[in-house]
Parts: structure tokens; C-alpha cells; sequence
């Protein structure tokens, strides 16, 4: 059979996001490698993955995207009809790249590369076939995330903050809050339709900041449909005498992510135009005062922040109370006044490295694991075990492909799920003595985590990704977004205007 030539342009107009997705993904589905690559432009010596859809970082329109290997970097090729050719770097080092059996918006062309995730069957009570409709006026068409777990949600609450970071995926620089009615109403919305939330995210700007805010604590706090409350946070405001005292009647469900970027004066300035150490500094010990576990939340930026990888972790694996660090290489959206270049950026391998390298005797990038939910290239994480005064690696024990079926879509797991796992990768000889040991004693608040999550911007956007969502955000109508979506192509448009400024509601 003669071989056809790719035709990326739809036949007719389609009349919804889904079948505009589905009219650029058909042809991409039956396109042979050869046809692909002369499509868009692939180098003679690049390694062909897979085909998706992306965005054209300059008008947002969904483009057709060729993913491929080139000199041991992962790129992608797109082409818009009215700004052509798009190329951008997606991965630093092509061993910390992979393909999902849940990719479907073109054709893999590797499967070795292939993780396979087990379909998500649904969470208890909730109705997760309904689908969102927007209401006339609403200006967005945004991907369905009703059929995904919702491992957790953000919930803005105010475009308002005490800092004015120069790197800030919201932008936040208004003086709006979200009302306390229109809060329960969208999140008593999302409860009855999910069934259960593993974890709502209160945030901002800096959701403290809202005149409500403890009444809002508490109502999540109360709601048996939220798991866990995640507060992130930049520690000003908490780090004043008695505030972090206000959250310990919360603490059994709450976790501080406190916004933690490095020791030293320039990289803080750099990234927040500011230099917040010290009340940082008294936050955690505060926080460990009152027994209140707490995640921090380390931004990575290009030539700016990598040197503190080590100093960063270190004071996680100090402080007990300290459970998890979070670490997020910058993505472009909002806010960034650094250089923004999409050839040119931190990816997950180069976290991964920068922690081996500052645990050298407790890591090695082997030990990191894709985070088994919604795609593998949208989070790794290695594990210890802190106890007896020991501290040892427990994510080298955990054979994932083994254990999938017990972690898959679970941000929270038991004390035997946990010890369930440990060991799945069959150890020999003391090895297997002591793990064996570890089983038995370890427990859930006994584990500490480094997860890294790198998000999407406009240049390096995946729809496979965004369809497999389960990092969500709620916009200003409550409609539930992929968080990466939301960032790069609808929070401009949603405008706070309709509630009312931080000013009227505090002189009620």
C-alpha cells in the first residue's frame, strides 16, 4: 500500500473542545514513522516516541506534536497553522522520560518506553460520569476531569498575597476573595460527585490572607468527605507569635506546605524578591512545637536554585514533624520574571541528580519511582524510613510493576499497605533480614518522602497528560481543571472581578 501523506487539518469545523481534540488526533493515529517525521521536521538522527497534541505557545490553539529523542534529550515538535513550526525541551535526560499505556491523542512509536497504569475504576458515591457544562457566557472549553481520580484540588480562595514573588504560577497581585457561601457550594458540589476528596489544597495568593479563612479551616476540617487538608503557605503570616498555635486543633488532618526555596540571600531575592528565611525558620520550628506535620515546598529554577537541593533537604531530614518535600521544577505560567526560554530548563531528571548527588550514601536516581496515578512523567518520588534514630531508603524495596495494584491512585496508604509493599523487589541475603524487620515496624508517620512534580506550561503541554489529570484546580465558576490547563490557557481569562476586595469585607 502506497504510503499517505500526514494532513493535520480537519475536515469540518468540530463544535466542542473533544471533537476539535479528536479532528487533530485522527490522522496522527494511522500515521506511519516515516510520514511523521518528515511532518515536522524531526532531525535525521532523533529517535521517534510518540505523536500528541500540544499547544501553540503563541496563539493556544491545540497543535498536532511529535515527541522525540535527540542527542539523550527529549523534545517536542509542533506545528501550528498560523505560527508554524514550535520546538521545546521536555526532558534533560531521556531515561527519566516515559510513555503511558493511557496515551491516546496519537501513536507510540516506542514501547519500550511504556508504563502501564491500571485503568481507574471510580471512587465510593460519587457519580463521575457526569460531565461539566459551562454556562453559555463562560468563555472556556476545558478537558473533562469528572472520570479521573482527584488526588487533590486547589481551592484559590484570594488572588491576594503579602509577597511579590518575580516566579508565581497565579500571578497573585489582586485584592479579591472568594466568598464563603460560593466555597461550600463548590467544594459540597465536588464532594457529592467525587464521593470522597483524598486532599483539598486551600491556597491563593496567600489564603490566610482571606477575612474568613479560620471559618473556612474548619469547615473542611468538619467536612467527612475531605481527607486531608494540604495549606500552602510562604510563612509570613504564620510565623508571628501564636498563629501556628491556631492550627493545631486542626493538625490529625492538616499539612503545612510551607513555600521553601534555599539559605541563601540571592537565590530568595531571585525567585520572591524577598528574603523570608527567617520567619520560615521560626515557622518550622513552630510547627514542630505543636506537633504539626508539614511538606516543604522547594521551586527550582534554571541557574538560580539548584546548589540548595542539598542544604533544603537536609533540613527536611532533620525535623520529624517535616514529612514530605515537595520539589517543582519552574514552569512558565503567570508570573515569571526570570529568563523563560523552552529549550532551555530544569526537568525531573536534573532534580533527581541534584538529590543523589546531596544524599549521596542514601540515594541513587534509581530509587525514584513514577508516582502510580496519572502519567508517568508527571511525578517521581523515592521514600525512607525515619525511627530508632535510623534512616534508610525504603523505595529501593519497592518493586512498583509488582506492587502497582496496592499504590495505584492512592495519595494515602495504611500502615499494612505500606508494609504490604516494602520488599516487593525480593532482596537477598541481610537485605532480606532487614526488611523483613522493617516491615513490621515501620509506620505511616514514620516515612518521608521527596516527590517531584513537574507541571506544564504552554511550550512543554502534553494532552496526554491533561487527560489523565489528577492535580486539579477549581475555577472561579468551581468548574474542576487540570491544574496544568488551567495555567496555560484559561486562569488570564477568568477574571475576580465579580467578588468582592479584602477591603469591603473586613469593614463589615
Amino acid at each position: 500500500m502506497p504510503k499517505q501523506s500526514l494532513n493535520l487539518r480537519a475536515a469540518t469545523r468540530p463544535s466542542s473542545l473533544e471533537e476539535k481534540l479528536e479532528a487533530i488526533a485522527s490522522p496522527l493515529r494511522c500515521a506511519d514513522a516515516d510520514n511523521v517525521r518528515a511532518r515536522f521536521t524531526l532531525p535525521l538522527q532523533s529517535r521517534l516516541l510518540k505523536t500528541t497534541l500540544s499547544l501553540c505557545d503563541v496563539c493556544l490553539e491545540h497543535v498536532p506534536a511529535a515527541v522525540f529523542v535527540l542527542e539523550g534529550r527529549v523534545y517536542s515538535n509542533s506545528i501550528c497553522d498560523a505560527h508554524g513550526l514550535r520546538e521545546a525541551l521536555l526532558e534533560n535526560d531521556q531515561h527519566f522520560y516515559r510513555l503511558s499505556n493511557k496515551d491516546q491523542w496519537g501513536r507510540i512509536y516506542d514501547d519500550d518506553a511504556v508504563v502501564d497504569f491500571p485503568a481507574f475504576k471510580g471512587c465510593c458515591g460519587g457519580s463521575s460520569k457526569t460531565k461539566p457544562v459551562a454556562p453559555d457566557s463562560w468563555p472556556h472549553e476545558f478537558t473533562n476531569q469528572q472520570r479521573n481520580k482527584t488526588c487533590t484540588v486547589l481551592v484559590e480562595i484570594t488572588d491576594a498575597c503579602n509577597l511579590t514573588c518575580r516566579v508565581c504560577y497565579a500571578d497573585a497581585k489582586g485584592d479579591r476573595v472568594l466568598p464563603f457561601d460560593k466555597f461550600k457550594h463548590h467544594l459540597t458540589r465536588l464532594v457529592d460527585d467525587k464521593g470522597t476528596i483524598d486532599s483539598v489544597q486551600l491556597t491563593g495568593g496567600e489564603a490566610v490572607i482571606h477575612p474568613q479563612f479560620w471559618d473556612i479551616l474548619h469547615w473542611l476540617y468538619e467536612n467527612p468527605g475531605v481527607s486531608k487538608i494540604y495549606l500552602p503557605t510562604n510563612g509570613i503570616e504564620f510565623s508571628k507569635p501564636e498563629a501556628a498555635k491556631r492550627l493545631r486543633p486542626y493538625r490529625d488532618k492538616l499539612l503545612v506546605l510551607l513555600q521553601f526555596d534555599g539559605a541563601e540571600i540571592a537565590t530568595n531575592q531571585a525567585l520572591r524578591a524577598a528574603n523570608p528565611l527567617n520567619p520560615r525558620m521560626r515557622l518550622i520550628k513552630a510547627l514542630d512545637r505543636n506537633r504539626i506535620a508539614m511538606q516543604l515546598t522547594m521551586t527550582l529554577a534554571h541557574g538560580v536554585s539548584e546548589r540548595e537541593i542539598a542544604w533544603v533537604v537536609r533540613q527536611g531530614i532533620k525535623h520529624k514533624h517535616i514529612r514530605l518535600i515537595g520539589m517543582l521544577p519552574a514552569f512558565f505560567s503567570g508570573r515569571y520574571e526570570l529568563a523563560a526560554d523552552p529549550m532551555r530548563r530544569l526537568t525531573l531528571s536534573d532534580v533527581i541528580k541534584g538529590v543523589a548527588a546531596a544524599l549521596p550514601s542514601h540515594v541513587k536516581t534509581s530509587d525514584f519511582l513514577t508516582i502510580p496515578c496519572s502519567h508517568p512523567n508527571c511525578g517521581w518520588t523515592t521514600l525512607f524510613a525515619r525511627r530508632f534514630g535510623l534512616f534508610f531508603n525504603i523505595a529501593r524495596h519497592v518493586n512498583l510493576r509488582m506492587a502497582m495494584d496496592e499504590v495505584a491512585y492512592k495519595t494515602i496508604l495504611s500502615k499494612p499497605e505500606i508494609q504490604d509493599i516494602i520488599g516487593t523487589s525480593y532482596p537477598r541475603g541481610w537485605r532480606k533480614v532487614v526488611v523483613r524487620l522493617a516491615r513490621k515496624l515501620i509506620r505511616p508517620r514514620d516515612v518521608f518522602g521527596i516527590a517531584i512534580k513537574p507541571f506544564m506550561d504552554r511550550y512543554n503541554y502534553d494532552q496526554d497528560r491533561v487527560s489523565a489529570c489528577c492535580h486539579h484546580t477549581l475555577d472561579t465558576e468551581g468548574h474542576l481543571v487540570s491544574f496544568c490547563e488551567y495555567n496555560a490557557t484559561m486562569r488570564a481569562q477568568d477574571s475576580w472581578s465579580k467578588f468582592p476586595t479584602l477591603k469591603s469585607t473586613r469593614t463589615r
